[in-house]
């Protein structure tokens, strides 16, 4: 539904490589906004023999059963950084039991979980999956609910296991600035909504707060690698 190339991924590693990304972490919109167990299988076969893309499962809070199956068929794939949740296209809020039902699933698993949250209340909900699976790494896309927000930060600071990344079409930067005040350095990771955003777009925003690819090298590079075990 957007005005984007559909590229395929050596393309797509190519065109981020002449950007200075070395490594792209992307998700297949097939299994976000229609069939997840297909889109999946498309995205790990995508990755499987391209260092330099990684891929997201998209899980679905609404199906466990596929979710498990997936996670089961793909989940050590080679290549496979970690999950996908997209509150928002899944139609279940982060308050909804169904999304903790999910986040007990995923954290079975342990692989960094990234979510899309939507609905209110989302980060009082997600403080309280956190804590109750303090073993497993979250990312609060776009660091808030579409936008980055003082409450995404005030999360991260909360909790020993929330990470938060910057990307999105808004760049709201007096919220960006607050949010890296509050945030933990070491839990702050450079998105980029790629090909969706150009990501010198995104790299402006994080400058803008205080944030330079020189000087933070923790941000853009070290904080995802130890995550997701990229050398």
């Amino acid at each position: 539904p957007w005005d984007i190339p559909d590229l395929p991924p050596g393309a797509l590693a190519d065109l981020q490589a002449s950007r200075r990304i070395a490594v792209t972490i992307a998700s297949s919109i097939e299994a976000i906004a229609a069939h997840a167990p297909t889109g999946n299988a498309r995205a790990v076969a995508d990755v499987a023999h391209e260092p330099r893309l990684r891929a997201y499962l998209v899980a679905d809070a609404r199906d466990l059963v596929a979710t498990r199956a997936d996670l089961v068929r793909h989940g050590d794939a080679p290549n496979v950084a970690g999950i996908k949740v997209h509150g928002e296209w899944s139609g279940v809020a982060t308050a909804d039991p169904a999304m903790s039902a999910l986040f007990a699933l995923l954290a079975e698993h342990g692989r960094p979980v990234k979510i899309h949250n939507t609905g209110p209340g989302w980060d009082e909900a997600l403080r309280r999956i956190a804590d109750r699976h303090p073993a497993l790494p979250i990312i609060v896309a776009h660091a808030g609910e579409g936008s980055p927000s003082v409450a995404a930060a005030r999360l991260a600071a909360a909790t020993a296991n929330v990470h938060v990344e910057l990307a999105s079409s808004f760049a709201a930067l007096a919220e960006v600035r607050a949010l890296v005040a509050l945030a933990p350095r070491d839990r702050i990771l450079f998105g980029t909504d790629s090909p969706l955003l150009d990501p010198a777009f995104v790299v402006g925003t994080y400058v803008d707060a205080g944030l330079d690819p020189a000087t933070d090298p923790g941000v853009f590079r070290e904080a995802a690698a130890r995550l997701f075990g990229i050398s």
